[in-house]
C-alpha cells in the first residue's frame, strides 16, 4: 500500500542520501551524500529548505554579471552586450547558481517554469529576468500566489497575449492556458465545449476578468514582497461588468471592478475560485509526483499519495514546502512502502537533460576547471562554457532551458503516458551518450569557444587524490567505487562483465593493474593507466545506467 507516512527517525545511509539527493538538487557529489547519509530525513529536508525564497527588497544572490564589464547589469550598471548576449547571460547565472545550490531552491525553480511557460526568445532581457526569478523566489512559498502573480508580470503579458485582451476586443489566450496548463486542466470532454473541469464559457468569463492588463517597459510597478518589477492594470480597457462561471463552479460570480486598485481584487477572486477547486490541488500533486517519483500513476497511487497530499497542498494555501516535504520525507519515495523494496522509485525516472549536465560536472568534480570570471577572458569563458552547454548539449537533448517549444513546456513532462522516458530518444541518445567524454577531453559542451581554453578534468588525479577511492590499486574495489560514485545500482551479471573486462581492464589481469597503478605512483608517468580509467568512466556515462536516477 503506497503511504505518505514519514519514513521516521532511521538515518538515510548512502543509497537512499544518493536517491534524494540526485531528485532534489543539481549539486550532487560523493562527500555531499556522504553527509547527508549520516543525517533522518527530517534534517535532510531542512537543509535541503534552508533559504529564504525572497526578501521584501531584492534577491538575495548576486544578479547575473556582464561578461564585457564584469558588474552587474539588469537593475543597475550598464553593458554593450546586445540585448540576445545579456538574454543568454541570464540563462547561463541560472545554470550556474543551480550548479552550485546546496538546497532545492533551483530544482523547484526548473519545476515551476515549466508548468508557467513563457520563454527568452526575442525580449528584452530585463523582462525575462524578472520572470525567471519568479521562480526563485517562489520556489517554496504558495503556488496559487504564484499564479496570481505571474498572470501580470511583463514577459507572460506578451507571451501569451494578455497585452492584447481589451475589453472591446477579448483575447481567450492567457485565459485558456491558465485553466488547460497552468492550474486546473480541462478532464474528461463531457460535451462539446464542457469538461469536466470548466468550460468554453469559463473560458470567456475569465478572458472578461484578465481585461486591461498591460505591461510596464519602464520597470516602475514593484511587487511588494519580492521587488520583482510587475505590469500594470488599465482600468479604461476593463471589462468592469460582473463575470459568472459555469456549473463547473457552481455558478459563481466575481463582481466586476470599481476602480484601477479593484482589478486586483477581481483578479484575486478569480484565482481564489479555481484554487477552491479539488481537481487544480490535484493536479498541481500530479505534476510534482512525476518530477520528483516515477511517472505512473495508478489507482493506489491516486488514491493513497495524490489525494491525501492534494488536500496537504489545498489545505495550507498552496504551500510548496510543505508539501514537497511531506513527499520526499515519505515511505512511498524511498520505496519503503512495501515488502519489497527499490522496485519501483529508485532509479525509475530518465534524469531531465539538465540533471545529466549539471550531476556530470560536479559529480566528476569538473567544475575545477569551471572559468572563475576573475579577468575579462575568464568571464568570456565562463558565458561561452554555459551558452555552448545549453545550445549544444540541452538544446539537442530536448531540454533548451527556458526556450521550450510550445506554451505546454518539455514534452517529458507533461506528455502522457510516457512521459520522463521521452527524454531519452534515438534524436537524443548521443548527445546524452557523449557527456562523459566530452567532460574528459575538454569537447563540445565543455569547450569555451576559445581555442585556449577548455575545462580541465583528469580522471587519473581524481582517482588519486579526490579521497573517494580507498584502494585504487586494487580493480575490483576501485570499479565498485566509481559504480557508487555514477550509478544508482551497481550492475551485475553480464553488464558488469563487460565493463570491468572489456572496457577497463580490457586484457589486463586483476594482478597486471596493480602493477600498472603501482608503477604509476612511482614514476608519475600515468600513460599507462589513463586509458584505462578515461575508457571505463566514459563507457559507465555512456550506459543506460547513467540515463536513469
Amino acid at each position: 500500500m503506497a503511504s505518505l507516512q514519514n519514513r521516521g527517525s532511521a538515518l538515510l545511509g548512502y543509497k537512499l542520501a544518493a536517491h534524494l539527493l540526485r531528485r532534489a538538487t543539481y549539486n550532487i557529489s560523493k562527500s555531499r551524500i556522504e553527509h547527508f547519509a549520516t543525517l533522518n530525513v527530517t534534517a535532510a529536508l531542512n537543509e535541503l529548505f534552508d533559504y529564504n525564497s525572497f526578501t521584501t527588497s531584492e534577491l538575495e544572490f548576486p544578479e547575473p554579471i556582464a561578461y564585457d564589464t564584469g558588474t552587474p547589469y539588469v537593475n543597475s550598471g550598464s553593458s554593450s552586450l546586445t540585448n540576445s548576449q545579456l538574454r543568454y547571460t541570464v540563462t547561463n547565472w541560472f545554470m550556474e547558481e543551480a550548479r552550485k545550490a546546496t538546497t532545492l531552491q533551483f530544482k523547484l525553480s526548473v519545476f515551476l517554469h515549466a508548468n508557467f511557460v513563457a520563454t527568452d526568445a526575442t525580449f528584452d532581457y530585463r523582462a525575462f529576468y524578472d520572470y525567471v526569478s519568479w521562480f526563485i523566489c517562489y520556489s517554496k512559498e504558495s503556488y496559487k500566489e504564484l499564479a496570481y502573480k505571474i498572470t501580470y508580470d511583463n514577459r507572460m503579458l506578451i507571451y501569451l497575449s494578455n497585452q492584447f485582451n481589451h475589453k472591446n476586443a477579448p483575447n481567450e489566450n492567457y485565459a485558456r492556458e491558465f485553466l488547460e496548463l497552468f492550474t486546473i486542466t480541462k478532464g474528461e470532454q463531457i460535451a462539446p465545449g464542457d469538461y469536466t473541469n470548466y468550460t468554453e464559457l469559463d473560458v470567456q468569463q475569465a478572458a472578461r476578468v484578465l481585461t486591461g492588463f498591460r505591461r510596464d517597459t519602464n520597470r516602475l510597478n514593484l511587487d511588494p514582497e519580492t521587488g520583482i518589477p510587475t505590469g500594470n492594470a488599465v482600468y479604461s480597457i476593463h471589462d468592469i461588468g460582473n463575470k459568472t462561471f459555469s456549473h463547473a463552479f457552481n455558478n459563481h460570480t466575481i463582481t466586476g471592478a470599481i476602480d484601477v486598485n479593484d482589478m486586483f481584487r477581481e483578479l484575486h477572486d478569480f484565482v481564489d475560485m479555481i484554487f477552491a477547486q479539488d481537481a487544480t490541488a490535484k493536479n498541481i500533486c500530479r505534476k510534482l509526483y512525476r518530477f520528483f517519483v516515477r511517472r505512473n500513476i495508478d489507482a493506489e497511487v491516486e488514491n493513497d499519495i495524490i489525494i491525501p497530499l492534494a488536500t496537504i497542498l489545498k489545505n495550507n494555501n498552496y504551500n510548496i514546502e510543505i508539501t514537497v516535504r511531506t513527499l520526499l520525507s515519505s515511505k512511498h519515495f524511498y520505496d519503503e512502502d512495501d515488502s519489497i523494496h527499490e522496485d519501483e522509485i529508485i532509479g525509475a525516472l530518465v534524469k531531465p537533460p539538465l540533471d545529466v549536465l549539471l550531476h556530470s560536472v560536479n559529480l566528476l568534480e569538473a567544475n575545477i576547471g569551471m572559468p572563475n570570471a576573475a579577468t575579462v577572458q575568464e568571464r568570456t569563458n565562463h558565458y561561452l562554457f554555459y551558452l555552448y552547454s545549453r545550445i549544444q548539449f540541452l538544446n539537442y537533448s530536448d531540454m533548451y532551458l527556458f526556450r521550450p517549444l510550445t506554451v505546454a513546456g518539455y514534452k517529458p513532462m507533461y506528455q502522457d503516458p510516457d512521459y520522463d522516458k521521452q527524454w531519452f530518444s534515438f534524436n537524443t541518445q548521443a548527445v546524452r551518450y557523449s557527456i562523459g567524454k566530452s567532460i574528459i577531453e575538454g569537447k563540445r559542451y565543455f569547450q569555451s569557444g576559445n581555442p585556449n581554453w577548455r575545462i580541465t578534468f583528469n580522471v587519473v588525479t581524481y582517482v588519486q587524490n579526490s579521497g573517494h577511492f580507498t584502494n585504487p590499486r586494487n580493480a575490483e574495489i576501485l570499479i565498485n567505487e566509481v559504480y557508487k560514485i555514477l550509478l544508482v545500482e551497481a550492475p551485475e551479471n553480464f553488464q558488469h562483465e563487460y565493463f570491468f573486462n572489456e572496457i577497463f581492464l580490457r586484457g589486463l589481469g586483476i594482478s597486471n593493474w596493480m602493477l600498472e597503478w603501482d608503477n604509476y605512483i612511482s614514476t608519475g608517468n600515468e600513460t599507462s593507466v589513463k586509458g584505462h580509467l578515461e575508457d571505463l568512466f566514459t563507457e559507465i556515462m555512456a550506459s543506460i545506467e547513467y540515463q536513469v536516477f
